[in-house]
Formats: structure tokens, C-alpha cells, sequence
């Protein structure tokens, strides 16, 4: 590999590649990008077509498409990149001695998740390094979309970009490098920096609890299955803000106008709820007022109380 041009534009990567053959024979190779299953470019919401095809990988050699074929990594190629990479989009490729050629590869990717909560790209860059030589140069761009740059200027988010050495040009963040050989992948994170009963945390609870069916709390005791269940465990705020309402949920279902305003848009967005202004913890029977006391116990435990 002679230079390595790459862009990410509006969820498109561009990634353009001079190759020569140092020999003096003709030479007929077969080339390949990896990727792990995660990163697929098959499995994101952009779609190209191409021949009535969903085809998300394309390759065009000296500006011509060719054809490419889906394949699993060989354990060989693992051992050698030390990545467990799950396949490689490949194509056929041939050198006249001497000759250099210009592969362009493009494929669609996604950022972020549908709350915009996270997202982050990564591109492959360090198998580069199985090429024979250094390159003579090789040039990164990643230009964040409007709505990432914003969470980037805002402070609420935690961004991580790597490797290091980059510059920011407006929203385009920049790599270059000369007499370069690749040690690491191309990598921009971001989470979003989360604070108990945030309006992020609020809609979303209000949401899950739109789609759920049946009330239970009547009924049966509550276990430790039911405070776990529809929650993200890793996220405490998430699943901080689950408990509380599942626990509220006992009154609203008996029409319990809150005092706080989260709860109350959580209930008020739900078709079963009816304020009722004579409410009384009299109307909760014997299951209800033994869940309520169970899961205050575990919002104790957990320092939440």
C-alpha cells in the first residue's frame, strides 16, 4: 500500500487506497476489508441499491465497479491482525508488473442509537499494517454531523477519540501522518452524561411504560425478577428511575395525583391512569402494600432512600 485517503461524511465512508506491485510479474490478488459482526454495513438503516440488491459494500478499482463477495476471517488472519474480526467483504484484483491501482471502498454506517443517548464510529485502520512497507502518507477525516457536534460543544456528553494527534477543523476531525504504518484503529465515542430523573432518563421510562401490558402488583408479591425486569442494570439512573415508578405504579393505579413532576408526566402519559383527588393508601390491598414496602426496602438498600 502506497497512501490511504480516508472520509466519514453524513454516515458514509469513503476510504481510497493506492496499491503497487513492487514486482516485475504480473500479479493476481484477492483483497478484503474486515469487519466485525457489529459494524455491519448490511445491518444499518441506510440502504444503496444496487442491481435490485441491498448491497452495502462497494468497490471500484481505477473508478470501475467490481464485484464483491461476503466471506468468513480465516483463524489465520486473526492470528495475524490479533483481532477477532467475523468476516471480510473481498473482491478480485490484478497488477501488471509496476503497475499501481486505486481501490475505493464505501459503505454506510450508523452513529447513534434511536434516543441519541450514544453512538460512535470505528474504522479499521491497523491491519494496514500487514502491507509490506510504511506509507507514504495516509489522511483521516471524520466530519460530525451537525447534531453530534452540538452534543460535542454541549459538555453533556463524553466524547473519546483515538488515537491521539488529531485536530479539530470546524466539525471535521482530522489525522495525517506520513511515512506511516498503522498500530490502531480510528475510533470516535460518545455517551451521554446522565443525571438522575434527567427529561433523557424521564421520556424514556415514560416510554417502556406505555408498552407494558398488565399490571401485576395486585395480584402477586413482587421478587427480585420483577424490579430487574425491563431496566438497563448497567445504567443506574435508568434503572434507579424504573424502581421508583414501578413502586408509584401501586398508587397511580388508584389514581394518586403526585407532587413531583417526572412522576406525574410518567402517569399522566399512560391510558390506564385516572387522577383520583380522594385517593388513600386504604384503596391498596394486601399484595400492593407488601410490594410498596419491598421495593422501598431495596431503593433503602441501594442508597437510593
Amino acid at each position: 500500500m502506497v497512501n490511504e485517503t480516508v472520509w466519514v461524511k453524513d454516515e458514509k465512508v469513503t476510504a481510497t487506497f493506492t496499491f503497487e506491485n513492487v514486482k516485475d510479474k504480473r500479479v493476481e490478488i484477492k483483497m478484503g476489508f474486515p469487519f466485525k459482526k457489529s459494524e455491519d454495513p448490511r445491518d444499518t438503516s441506510t440502504f444503496q441499491f444496487i442491481n435490485d440488491k441491498n448491497i452495502k459494500f462497494i468497490v471500484r478499482v481505477n473508478k470501475t465497479d467490481v464485484p464483491v463477495t461476503k466471506m468468513a476471517v480465516a483463524d489465520e488472519y486473526r492470528k495475524k491482525t490479533g483481532e477477532e474480526y467475523d468476516f471480510m467483504y473481498t473482491w478480485p484484483i490484478v497488477f501488471q508488473p509496476k503497475e499501481k491501482k486505486v481501490v475505493e471502498c464505501s459503505y454506510n454506517v450508523q452513529w447513534a442509537d434511536e434516543l441519541g443517548l450514544y453512538g460512535g464510529f470505528t474504522y479499521i485502520a491497523k491491519t494496514g499494517a500487514l502491507w509490506k512497507s510504511t506509507l507514504d502518507y495516509a489522511d483521516f477525516f471524520i466530519e460530525l454531523r451537525e447534531g453530534t457536534y452540538r452534543r460535542f460543544k454541549s459538555g453533556h456528553y463524553n466524547f473519546k477519540i483515538s488515537p491521539p494527534g488529531y485536530k479539530l477543523n470546524g466539525r471535521v476531525i482530522e489525522w495525517h501522518f506520513t511515512n506511516w504504518k498503522p498500530t490502531a484503529d480510528f475510533t470516535v465515542s460518545y455517551d451521554q452524561i446522565l443525571h438522575n430523573e434527567d427529561s433523557t432518563v424521564v421520556w424514556s421510562m415514560l416510554e417502556l411504560f406505555q408498552f407494558k401490558k398488565t399490571y401485576d402488583g395486585a395480584r402477586k408479591y413482587y421478587t427480585m425478577d420483577d424490579l430487574r425486569a425491563n431496566h438497563a442494570p448497567q445504567d443506574d439512573f435508568y434503572g434507579r428511575f424504573y424502581i421508583k415508578i414501578l413502586r408509584n405504579e401501586i398508587y397511580a393505579r388508584h389514581g394518586k395525583i403526585f407532587k413531583s413532576e417526572n412522576l406525574q408526566t410518567v402517569f399522566n402519559n399512560q391510558s390506564w391512569y385516572k387522577p383520583d383527588p380522594n385517593f388513600s393508601e386504604s384503596m391498596l390491598n394486601e399484595y400492593e402494600k407488601a410490594n410498596v414496602n419491598f421495593i422501598l426496602n431495596y431503593e433503602k438498600k441501594r442508597g437510593w432512600q
